[in-house]
């Protein structure tokens, strides 16, 4: 994971590009080791009725504990992951709300601060100001823009929102794949299929979605470059 900016000009760093980076060799490790534990979940699925039979009964007699305990774990667990499942999507859902509001109110921020000192100097509105006037609004403007940025990007409402962000993929994502994964390796191993090579995903996974909202913020809630008057 590629440290995150310090900086209000996404000309000043290659976040974007260390973070396209950095998603590109997870996403390869990703779908190696998906390859890897879908080729062990075909030889499940496309075991028959007679052969699952008598390997169920083959690992019940061997491990009869071992497998009633299983047993009720699953009963047990299967309810309550899909009751989890249900509150992560919520849960992820009220978090790509509070993204899309926190940029509106970044916007509007933005607009109601700096906006009357854009009109004054940008080349793409019709301003009855004179040049030492425009290049006042301009020295103005980017001395006032690094303010709001620290306010919503680099050390006020968006670090805060990525920190809740990761808590949610450590705290909740993570348990349940993690726990899905191990429940679905346990079932293969009962019938004679070798899992060793069946590694989860969950941590991976949850560090691209990390990284994928964070390249969003620190891109959409950035200027490229402090502001001149021919642009």
């Amino acid at each position: 994971m590629p440290p995150l900016p310090t900086g209000c000009y996404t000309k000043d760093d290659k976040f974007s590009a260390d973070i396209a980076t950095a998603i590109a060799a997870l996403e390869e490790a990703i779908s190696r080791q998906s390859k890897i534990n879908s080729d062990i979940e075909e030889q499940f699925n496309q075991m028959d009725g007679a052969t699952r039979s008598s390997r169920w009964m083959a690992y019940l007699q061997k491990n009869p504990a071992a497998a009633m305990k299983q047993i009720e774990e699953a009963q047990t667990l299967a309810p309550k992951h899909r009751e989890a499942a249900a509150a992560n999507d919520a849960k992820r859902a009220a978090l790509d709300e509070r993204y899309k509001t926190l940029e509106a109110q970044y916007r509007a921020d933005f607009h109601k601060t700096l906006g009357p000192l854009v009109a004054v100097f940008s080349p793409q509105t019709v301003s009855p100001a004179s040049e030492a006037e425009r290049r006042a609004a301009l020295a103005r403007f980017n001395t006032e823009y690094p303010k709001l940025c620290a306010k919503w990007t680099t050390a006020g409402a968006f670090p805060e929102y990525l920190k809740d962000y990761k808590r949610f993929l450590v705290e909740d994502v993570i348990p349940l794949d993690e726990s899905s994964h191990a429940m679905k390796k346990a079932q293969y191993e009962q019938f004679g299929i070798a899992t060793t090579s069946m590694l989860s995903t969950a941590t991976m996974e949850a560090v691209v979605k990390y990284m994928r909202i964070a390249e969003l913020g620190y891109q959409n809630l950035r200027e490229v470059a402090p502001r001149t008057l021919g642009g």
